[in-house]
């Protein structure tokens, strides 16, 4: 089947060139490009000697990755895992919201509060299943806590809705409303730059960023790539996807970062 591309900031002939990118014959070309572009890369990252091959080589499927995530239509992309996290959150919510109901303070209002005496004398049911929830909880396994069951469900509708809202960043689908975080026209960089960190963290380097100042290596090194691009006659449009110097997303940056370090160290203790 044909891969179809729709993209908005993306021509169809510049979708063409990164698609070929998955041919063989393409990709040898590719390979002398980003060795030109990312020259001196692993001593921007002070990657020691002794990995500076590994780096160098892994640097040719970060940046056809990322070229690739360009190509791709950003709304499929995630899709079944924004779904996913979004049920949890809806399921997490609607049981929070159904446990209220048998809170022992508010059995307790349905027969001692405002709605009592009632007219048709409802509250000795809700004393009777009040004095019986209490049996119940205290007979299970670990003795319940409703309260506290509402809010690790809360926690867990948090933590899933932080979750697809991390993935609809990442991909590019952001709700109606609203502004989406970070700009939309170099969002897909933050796979290049997670990329660029991950290994240079794996092959004992890293890149650096210090937002207060817009200063970093991770910078030196993004428009240093900008403006080799720009020199390629075949690869040049590549460095549209590319912000231009002292435009960078430095929040952005540094998430990513941060998240390519955490990645690099689990990942490290897995190899061990």
């Amino acid at each position: 089947m044909q891969r179809c591309f729709v993209i908005s900031n993306i021509s169809d002939s510049a979708a063409t060139e990164i698609a070929r990118l998955e041919t063989r014959s393409y990709r040898k070309n590719f390979e002398l490009l980003v060795a030109r572009v990312t020259d001196g890369f692993s001593n921007i990252a002070k990657v020691p000697e002794v990995n500076v091959d590994w780096f160098t080589a892994n640097l040719v499927n970060e940046m056809a990755r990322w070229l690739l995530v360009e190509a791709k239509t950003r709304i499929g992309i995630g899709k079944s895992a924004i779904q996913f996290f979004d049920a949890i959150e809806k399921v997490a919510q609607y049981l929070r919201q159904a446990l209220a109901r048998i809170e022992p303070a508010y059995l307790e209002e349905q027969w001692t509060g405002e709605h009592s005496p009632s007219v048709l004398g409802e509250e000795i049911y809700f004393l009777e299943f009040h004095l019986r929830l209490g049996d119940i909880l205290s007979q299970s396994p670990q003795p319940s806590n409703v309260s506290a069951l509402r809010a690790t469900l809360a926690n867990v509708a948090t933590a899933a809705r932080n979750h697809r809202y991390m993935i609809q960043d990442d991909v590019g689908v952001h709700p109606k409303r609203g502004r989406p975080r970070g700009p939309t026209r170099f969002r897909d960089l933050e796979t290049l730059v997670f990329g660029l960190e991950f290994i240079a963290r794996l092959a004992g380097g890293r890149f650096t960023l210090d937002r207060a100042l817009g200063k970093g290596t991770l910078l030196d090194a993004l428009d240093a790539m900008k403006a080799r691009l720009h020199k390629e006659a075949e690869w040049s449009w590549i460095a549209r996807f590319m912000p231009p110097p002292n435009k960078h997303p430095l929040s952005t940056y540094q998430r990513i970062l941060v998240r390519a370090r955490r990645w690099s160290e689990w990942h490290s203790t897995q190899r061990r």
